[in-house]
């Protein structure tokens, strides 16, 4: 590698990830609303720049919005375009709506599953699931490489 080419890597560096970049959440310790809400905002965007500080965001301003029944109350109250842009920070209902149908999914599948917490049951139904499985779901905009993710939250 030369001597310019490393100076360009470098600086590409430096403006990719400058030292002010939010933390990024701790997600495999967030309740499932949180987990839900990482999961659908990182599917093909930068997770750095665009996931962690709306995640943040909304830890800050939601705190008491943490179970699936949490999540879709929020979203039911203030509808796909007013959630993502008062909540998200987005001008996007698409993602709204596709947050709206996996929390939908999830509030239903773990009525199959045992645990004393929402989180335990939702580990029950991760390990039980399949890759297939993200076909039955139907939700707009989610597809394999979410379904595997949310399955690892």
């Amino acid at each position: 590698m030369r001597r310019g080419d490393i100076d360009r890597l470098a600086e590409a560096i430096r403006r990719d990830h400058p030292a002010g970049d939010a933390a990024p959440p701790e997600p495999w310790d967030a309740p499932p609303a949180v987990k839900i809400i990482d999961c659908v905002l990182s599917l093909n965007r930068n997770y750095q720049r665009h996931v962690v500080p709306r995640v943040a965001a909304f830890q800050d301003r939601h705190p008491e919005t943490r179970s699936c029944a949490d999540l879709l109350a929020a979203v039911a109250s203030a509808g796909h375009a007013g959630f993502a842009r008062e909540s998200l920070g987005l001008n996007d209902p698409g993602r709204a709506a596709t947050i709206e149908g996996v929390a939908e999914h999830l509030a239903e599948a773990q009525q199959s599953f045992e645990g004393g917490s929402e989180a335990e049951r939702l580990l029950a139904w991760a390990e039980w699931a399949r890759p297939g499985d993200a076909y039955a779901l139907e939700v707009r905009g989610f597809g394999v490489a979410g379904f595997q993710y949310l399955r690892m939250l």
